[in-house]
């Protein structure tokens, strides 16, 4: 009698419960809790539910399409709509308040992430957003150098979204963060005015002065190799 090799062939991720829960162990239950009831605010309870759920699972890791399974919900509609966008921004807060996402601070290693920060704070109306939390990224990585195509690549976004909604309000945190880092400009060079004091005949040099012959010679020169 043949038997069965039950490791031979891995289960779906639906069939593994104690899989997905050892997974979704890994997040801060309490503040995603947090970070969900700020991103989930007027949504329905049962759309609250589904996107909560789902994203819990794609920050321990899953995809999409694993999470539909595991929720016994339709890829499309975890995939569409509201819903992936839900999914999608409550992610995206809940790494930037864990620091689970990319460093900032190591992407922009030369630049005073935490001033940045301190900038943003003061000059956006609501910094705390995800909106304002992207510029204050963005702000810290142009800083660094990086070009605006890779920063939109990095934030997932259309370079033309990037310059549209983000730019010139990172450019005004950038210009901020130079004045605080350089509140010293360096001084304007001074201009030689020794030239004013040349000796002059109603405004114009004297006509034997070295300076009016040496012009005048030039002049003939230019004009002489032309003809």
């Amino acid at each position: 009698m043949k038997t069965h090799n039950a490791t031979s062939t891995p289960a779906a991720s639906a069939c593994q419960p104690d899989m997905v829960r050892s997974n979704c162990a890994e997040v801060d239950v309490a503040l995603f809790s947090h970070v969900a009831s700020r991103v989930l605010r007027g949504l329905s309870e049962p759309m609250q539910q589904r996107v909560s759920g789902a994203a819990r699972l794609v920050i321990a890791g899953h995809t999409i399409r694993h999470c539909s399974m595991a929720m016994g919900v339709k890829y499309g509609t975890l995939s569409s709509g509201v819903c992936i966008a839900k999914i999608r921004e409550l992610v995206t807060a809940y790494q930037v308040e864990t620091g689970s996402a990319k460093s900032l601070a190591a992407l922009a290693s030369s630049v005073d992430v935490p001033l940045v920060r301190r900038l943003g704070m003061k000059m956006l109306a609501n910094p705390a957003s995800i909106l304002g939390q992207n510029i204050t990224a963005i702000a810290a990585l142009s800083l660094q150098g990086l070009p605006v195509q890779d920063i939109a690549t990095l934030f997932g976004i259309k370079l033309r979204t990037l310059k549209k909604s983000y730019l010139s309000k990172s450019r005004r945190i950038c210009a901020e963060y130079d004045k605080v880092k350089n509140p010293n400009p360096e001084p304007e060079k001074a201009e030689n005015t020794a030239v004013y004091a040349l000796p002059r005949l109603n405004g114009a040099l004297n006509a034997e002065h070295e300076v009016s012959m040496s012009a005048l010679w030039r002049g003939l020169e230019r004009w002489r190799s032309v003809a």
